[in-house]
This record gives C-alpha cells, sequence and structure tokens, in this order.
C-alpha cells in the first residue's frame, strides 16, 4: 500500500534583474522558479504570466513614489487551472534610476480547501514571502517548492492583525449587503492596501464560508476593469496621503434587513474590534461542519448561542440533526422543558414538518 505523498506548491519569483530565467541582459524577468514553473514558454507559465505585473496607482507622482507609500498587493485567484497566491510590492528604482520595479512572489497549486480566508491570514508573513533577490547568486535560478503543510502552519499561527476600529463602519453596511441581498458578484474597494486587508480579514472572519463561495481577491490593483476576482482593491496618486479613507461599491443594502441581521452584525463585528472572537468563532466554525448554511441557519443559530429571544422551532431542529454540537442544550433540564412547551405550542408541528426532522434523525442513526 502506497504511502501518502505531502502536497508540495510550486513558487516563483518575478522582478527586474539582470540575472534569471531567459536570454535578456536585463529587465522584468522571472528571477528564479521551482520545478512546475521554471519553463516560462510552457503553458502553466503562460496561464499565470498575467497576474505577475505591478503598475503604480494612476497619477501617483514618480519623483515622490515610494515604497513606504506604494500599496501591497495580495491577490487570491483563481485562473481556471489552479489556485494562485500572489504578493507584489514596490522596490524602487532600476540600476538606470527608473522608479518602477516592484517584486512579485507567486504560489500556485493551492487546492480547493483553501481558502479567501487562509489567504488573507497571510497579509503578514515574513517567514513566507520574499521581496528581495538578496541572498540569491546570480547563477541561482532554481527554488524549492513549499509544502502545503508549511502554509497550513503559517495560517494557523496567523501573525496578521488589524485595527478594525478604523474599517467598522464599512465592514457593517458590507455584512448587512451579503446577508440581506446575497454576496454581490464584483465588490471594488477604494483606499489603502492595509484598510482593504483588514475589509477583507473582517469579512472572511464573520462570515461562515459557506455564504462566500469561491471568494476571490485582490487588496491593490491599479485598473480594475479587467479583474478576474470577485473583490478588487485600487487606489489612485491623489489618495496616497490619505491614510482613513476606504470607499466601496456597493457600499449599502438597497432594502431594509431584519433586526436579528442587524444584531449579529453589530455583535460580529464589535467581537473584532475589542479581539474578543472565541464565541464567534466557536459559531462560524460550527456552521462550516455543515453541508449546507444559509442566512437563516446562521441568524438563528447565532440567537441560541448567544441567547437572543425564546427557543424556536428552527433551533430546536438543529439541536436534533447536529447533536454532537448541541450536547450541553440536550442534557439541561431547562432546554427539555423548553422544548416540549415549544412543541405543545405548536401541536401541528409533526405534520409534515416534525416528521421528516425525525425521519433524518433515524437515518443518520443506522
Amino acid at each position: 500500500m502506497a504511502g501518502n505523498t505531502e502536497l508540495e506548491l510550486d513558487q516563483l519569483w518575478f522582478t527586474w534583474s539582470t540575472a534569471g530565467l531567459g536570454a535578456m541582459p536585463m529587465g522584468f524577468r522571472v528571477r528564479a522558479a521551482s520545478e512546475g514553473l521554471y519553463d516560462t514558454q510552457g503553458m502553466r507559465y503562460r496561464r499565470v504570466n498575467r497576474f505577475l505585473s505591478y503598475e503604480p496607482p494612476e497619477g501617483a507622482p514618480a519623483s515622490e513614489f515610494n515604497s513606504r507609500i506604494a500599496p501591497i498587493s495580495l491577490s487570491f485567484v483563481y485562473n481556471g487551472d489552479e489556485r494562485l497566491l500572489i504578493r507584489k510590492v514596490f522596490t524602487g528604482q532600476d540600476v538606470v534610476g527608473r522608479n518602477g520595479v516592484f517584486f512579485a512572489h507567486l504560489i500556485a497549486g493551492l487546492p480547493r480547501s483553501f481558502t479567501a480566508r487562509d489567504a488573507i491570514r497571510l497579509w503578514y508573513c515574513s517567514e513566507l514571502w520574499v521581496d528581495s533577490e538578496q541572498g540569491l547568486s546570480p547563477n541561482e535560478t532554481t527554488l524549492g517548492k513549499i509544502p502545503y503543510s508549511r502554509i497550513l502552519n503559517y495560517v494557523q499561527h496567523s501573525q496578521t492583525s488589524f485595527n478594525f476600529g478604523q474599517i467598522s463602519d464599512k465592514l457593517q453596511k458590507l455584512l448587512v449587503l451579503i446577508l440581506g441581498q446575497g454576496l454581490p458578484p464584483h465588490i471594488t474597494m477604494r483606499g489603502h492596501s492595509t484598510l482593504i486587508a483588514a475589509l477583507i480579514y473582517g469579512l472572511t472572519h464573520t462570515l461562515p464560508g459557506q455564504l462566500l463561495p469561491n471568494l476571490t481577491f485582490t487588496t491593490y490593483e491599479s485598473d480594475t476593469q479587467e479583474s478576474e476576482v470577485l473583490i478588487a482593491g485600487t487606489i489612485n496618486g491623489s489618495e496616497l496621503q490619505d491614510l482613513t479613507r476606504l470607499q466601496v461599491q456597493p457600499e449599502q443594502a438597497t432594502r431594509l434587513v431584519s433586526e436579528d441581521i442587524q444584531r449579529y452584525v453589530t455583535v460580529a463585528v464589535n467581537s473584532l474590534v475589542s479581539s474578543n472572537t472565541d464565541k464567534l468563532y466557536k459559531l462560524i466554525d460550527e456552521l462550516e461542519r455543515r453541508e449546507y448554511v444559509g442566512v437563516e441557519d446562521l441568524i438563528e443559530l447565532f440567537k441560541r448561542r448567544f441567547r437572543f429571544g425564546e427557543l424556536t422551532v428552527k433551533q430546536l431542529e438543529d439541536m436534533v440533526l447536529h447533536p454532537a454540537d448541541n450536547v450541553e442544550d440536550l442534557l439541561d433540564p431547562a432546554v427539555q422543558v423548553e422544548a416540549a412547551q415549544l412543541l405543545l405550542k405548536y401541536p401541528d408541528y409533526w405534520k409534515p414538518r416534525g416528521k421528516e426532522v425525525f425521519q433524518q434523525v433515524l437515518e443518520k442513526l443506522k
């Protein structure tokens, strides 16, 4: 019986250099790559090449633009073949003094289970990201592959943190929009890349993944018109000095949402701002163990776990259908009395909904 082979991911560095792959004496090029991306004439490289460029913000004065104010681009994309994670940073001038050099570090072949939440948790990760060719001799062009277990370890022990107070209002509006009307096909964010990263982090850490299907993002692109991601961040030269400005389109829901949704959004965002997220994350983790989750499932479980309101039929069904997550409630005499009173209040529940629910329980027990 063959042993399990650990997943290894290819990586690539792209920058302006006098050394690297290809015959050119100097210029923007692949500086080094692992085996799977080493062939710059191959189809796989051609499928990732379009994600490697970095343009300064439109209207940014070349003489004043520097790495201190330059936006950082972290992108989590799907190119039709594979999931890619790319970090691009502005680094300064080339050897003849032109101010436009950047360094891109790309990781390819991420599995389907790797999510936008995982990706944004790597915003700060000095052990993973490379932003310079320093330390690599001119004749070195081969990189090692990255074990996926190493990536997961960085995700689980993330160094990333933000001041969520700066983006709390925008996050609340975005959550209300998604919970009230669904995830828009495209969201544009305009502001400093750190604020955009904080907003993406907040979004992915306050909703279960089932409500953010196939979410992709970039924290910065100079032009979002041709963007291939769902959330696209950008900024122009005149906005670089404003460290607090953040615009989101669409900005807010166009119709009213329930008080329960408003309450969830307020509690979730306050949990992030106050760094008191244990209860919130436990709720999201519980939901993500289910095959299907809708907005109603989120709100009902939130009300139960945070003790808002009386026991509802939907909450009782969730307890019965997911007993492993509800042992404490199922063994609580007070909850048992509350459940009995609820069923007596709705004697017609058994026909047909209650019968269907308990039939599902029996099927699970077989």
